[in-house]
């Protein structure tokens, strides 16, 4: 691996070196919305060493599941982020969302409302997600794979602000969730479910990376 500018934007990093993002996901450091930033500047920012960053990126091995996102073509790229992410994100959320109502009727006399509240986003952001993914799929990719990007230019903006807020929300999510930790006492399911959203959170920050600094970056080139 060649040596890692620590002067490169963030998002370039995670997308040049394998597993990179992992260890920004790890660290806290955010390359999707905030991928613009210099990797010192966010190192930084979140209090971090960043040759100590840079050591556990050349340290991380590659995974079966990393994919050179910017070596694919367009339409490589758009079947990649809907198979992958799309398509199972309805269900793990609708997954979810009942774990958490069953952990609320189970546990609410003990942390009653910070699992209503819980449940509350986690309903808000299954609508808004399922909405999101629906103007992507029928308005946005079909006029990228078509060869049309300045006839969705407008949307595209919108989906980036959206973007951007889901990133405000995921930062909303680990504070209901302590982190994704639960309480000591926890029962099985209530570990279940942070693990599930533990999982959530990383699969939408790389998501959204993958929109913003790959596709979306693309059309704008």
């Amino acid at each position: 691996m060649n040596p890692i500018d620590s002067s490169h934007p963030v998002a370039r990093i995670a997308l040049r070196y394998p597993g990179a993002a992992r260890v920004f996901m790890r660290r806290d450091i955010d390359f999707c919305c905030g991928g613009s930033r210099p990797l010192v500047q966010a190192c930084e920012a979140g209090g971090h060493d960043v040759d100590a960053v840079l050591a556990e990126i050349a340290a991380e091995r590659p995974q079966d599941a990393d994919v050179d996102a910017g070596a694919m073509s367009t339409a490589e790229l758009v079947d990649h982020i809907v198979s992958r992410f799309h398509r199972p994100l309805p269900d793990e959320l609708t997954r979810l969302l009942g774990l958490a109502v069953k952990v609320r009727q189970v546990h609410g006399p003990k942390a009653g409302e910070r699992l209503q509240a819980l449940v509350e986003f986690l309903a808000d952001l299954h609508r808004e997600l399922l909405r999101h993914m629906r103007d992507e799929e029928s308005v946005v990719f079909p006029a990228l794979l078509g060869g049309y990007p300045q006839a969705v230019g407008a949307k595209l903006g919108a989906l980036t602000d959206e973007h951007t807020d889901l990133a405000t929300r995921l930062e909303r999510l680990r504070g209901l969730t302590d982190r994704f930790t639960p309480p000591a006492a926890a029962c099985t399911t209530w570990r279940v479910l942070y693990d599930g959203l533990a999982q959530l959170d990383a699969d939408l920050r790389l998501h959204v990376h993958l929109e913003n600094n790959v596709l979306f970056a693309r059309v704008a080139r």
